[in-house]
């Protein structure tokens, strides 16, 4: 899609609208995959960074990782030989990492990185009009993803870059 379609529709979601725009809500609304979705949200809030206009915007980002304050735990076999069979673990119990995943203003990105024993992914979520208080508004986006996915196939939404199962339902 072209850059000048993006921008025109987050300069009026955004800066006309004063809306919430998360990278799920754009790859929708102008059916682009969501790694181009995230990556047009980005570059969309940089430039108004480094715009003449003081760069009004605020942005939201997730991080993925390894929570730092979760053990890993080895499950082990029992060396005595008393251990039931049915209670042996899993071979792959070693390969179990507990994940964790937050959603972070700008301000504390820097911040809320120190609480991952290591990062798997960060990217932009939302960018919205300025700062705000409530985070529960990022949930506002919700509804609308869900209306446009509901008009979808599950073709369409698989070229979007959303995972479809045939057990979710």
């Amino acid at each position: 899609m072209a850059d000048t379609a993006i921008t025109t529709y987050l300069t009026k979601q955004i800066k006309v609208n004063q809306n919430i725009v998360t990278f799920r809500l754009l790859s929708r609304a102008l059916s682009i995959h969501v790694n181009e979705a995230k990556a047009a949200l980005e570059s969309f809030y940089q430039a108004d960074k480094k715009s003449g206009g003081g760069g009004s915007l605020h942005a939201t980002y997730i991080l993925t990782g390894e929570d730092i304050t979760q053990k890993v735990e080895s499950e082990s076999m029992d060396v005595d030989g008393d251990q039931d069979l049915h209670d042996a673990p899993s071979p792959m119990a070693d390969a179990i990492v507990p994940l964790k995943m937050l959603v972070v203003p700008e301000e504390c990105l820097e911040s809320c990185k120190s609480s991952f024993r290591s990062i798997r992914a960060i990217h932009i979520y939302s960018v919205e009009p300025s700062t705000f208080r409530d985070p529960s508004l990022l949930a506002t986006t919700v509804d609308a993803v869900r209306k446009v996915d509901a008009a979808r196939t599950q073709e369409e939404l698989c070229t979007l870059g959303i995972p479809i199962s045939k057990a979710c339902k």
